[in-house]
């Protein structure tokens, strides 16, 4: 999970498809006894960035900050901060760059493979983000994904395998030991039967892309769940869309949250029409669910989006664009049973790009969003808690200067945003927000290739430490 903590003792990010691995290991340490359980930084952090498999006419970058503000280490854990390292999968390969204090950032193109190797306390709060930019004839756009960890359970919203997209499934396994998974589907007319998606191998320290539309074809509305049945995988999903000749954008779809019977999708895009809601309804019983959007003049449940009924491992889909009326809103959703939930915004505007935002667990430490030269970026926020706060927002440079810092301050019933100042040469921005307002957040980026939404995700790892107490002699 993510929390507060104190330090990240090592970090790992492997890429995949030409994955690369990243990792470290923490200084021998004494184990303490504790009379509660603790809340504490993991002593080792894997993260992976799924590459781009789609298509030679793309580039992809992978971003890395090290905020100087964000985790809580200790003097002595400061004593251990090694470099962190940007080096090629190969354990005898060279460095491609290093980060060595904190405030440092980089960005070096994806090599095949290539990735992160961090280790000590200076690996804390790491950030790794893929920017993926394609101007080819097989398709245009940009899109964002963020670095994650391993974890056994992953859901993706939205997802398009109609004759218009090809989408593909990027499993990367960072273990020494084979990782199995089983592949699930929802789509409009129910659960999709496919037993070639049980017992899918990922080999050691490796990864493999599937083509969606080998296990669930011709469909525009798909949701995807990936369950590890042995070890843990990084899950990614990526897409090209086209209609007939005319390319529509490639887009790293988002990992959702779990399903949920409270949830929050991410704001969209303003200034278009062209937006979906999907929702699915994985369990058994049928889902009753309402649909509140908040912008920036408050909250309001459409007619048309009051008590959707969802049958049992279904997915419907519904237009909001006219309900948003162009502005830019997030989607609260209250349902009777457990749903997911996912938005897509497809624009015309010079080059045709779609933009997928999904749920996203709430704000608990500091998180960092990168900055993409030639685009703009913009920031949304909803409270989950319904009460007003202020968010704190340090506008960074390269060498780690902050450029500017601000408080922002946070409606409790209404959608609130912030634009990135387009004069300053900023590397990165540090958000810093209240655990107790449950905020959400989305990063918006716009420019001459296209739209792409990034979750504003917690930038630190904790593991809890359970009760540990002295051995008795016999």
């Amino acid at each position: 999970m993510r929390g507060a903590a104190a330090v990240v003792a090592g970090v790992a990010v492997v890429t995949g498809v030409g994955a690369v691995l990243v990792a470290g290991q923490s200084p021998d340490v004494l184990v303490s006894a504790t009379a509660h359980p603790r809340v504490v930084a993991a002593s080792t952090v894997t993260l992976s960035c799924p590459g781009w498999p789609l298509g030679r006419h793309t580039e992809t970058d992978v971003v890395v900050a090290i905020p100087a503000t964000g985790a809580r280490t200790t003097r002595a854990a400061r004593a251990h901060d090694r470099a962190v390292r940007i080096a090629r999968l190969s354990p005898a390969s060279q460095p491609l760059g290093r980060l060595t204090s904190r405030g440092d950032s980089l960005v070096t193109r994806l090599a095949t493979p290539s990735g992160v190797v961090g280790a000590g306390s200076l690996a804390a709060g790491v950030t790794a983000v893929q920017w993926s930019r394609s101007t080819g004839d097989t398709g245009s756009g940009t899109a964002a994904a963020a670095c994650r960890p391993p974890a056994d359970d992953w859901w993706f919203d939205g997802v398009d395998t109609s004759v218009r997209s090809t989408s593909s499934l990027v499993l990367s396994n960072l273990s020494t030991a084979v990782a199995v998974v089983d592949l699930e589907f929802f789509g409009p007319h129910g659960t999709v039967q496919q037993a070639t998606g049980r017992g899918v191998a990922v080999a050691a320290r490796s990864s493999r892309a599937l083509n969606l539309a080998r296990f669930a074809p011709g469909l525009d509305a798909l949701t995807v769940r990936v369950h590890a049945a042995q070890g843990r995988v990084v899950a990614a999903v990526q897409s090209l869309r086209q209609e007939t000749t005319s390319p529509q954008g490639i887009e790293s779809t988002p990992a959702g949250s779990a399903p949920a019977t409270d949830v929050y999708v991410n704001a969209g895009f303003a200034g278009n029409t062209g937006q979906r809601l999907s929702i699915t309804n994985p369990g058994s019983r049928e889902a009753l669910v309402q649909v509140q959007v908040i912008d920036a003049n408050g909250q309001f449940v459409p007619t048309t989006l009051t008590d959707v009924r969802i049958p049992p491992g279904t997915v419907v889909v519904k237009e909001v664009g006219l309900v948003t009326r162009g502005a830019q809103a997030a989607l609260h959703l209250t349902s009777t049973v457990p749903v997911t939930a996912a938005s897509a915004t497809v624009v015309r505007d010079g080059v045709d790009d779609v933009a997928v935002t999904s749920s996203s667990p709430p704000l608990t430490d500091p998180a960092v969003v990168p900055i993409v030269p030639g685009t703009a970026v913009s920031l949304a926020f909803v409270s989950g808690a319904r009460t007003a706060s202020t968010v704190s927002i340090d506008v960074v440079d390269d060498s780690g200067t902050s450029l500017s810092e601000r408080d922002v301050p946070i409606s409790g019933s209404a959608l609130s945003t912030w634009v990135v100042p387009e004069r300053i040469e900023a590397a990165y921005v540090v958000i810093t927000a209240d655990a107790a307002a449950h905020l959400h957040g989305v990063a918006h980026y716009r420019g001459k290739g296209g739209i792409t939404a990034l979750p504003i995700l917690s930038g630190t790892y904790t593991v809890t430490r359970p009760v540990v107490s002295p051995a008795v002699a016999p």
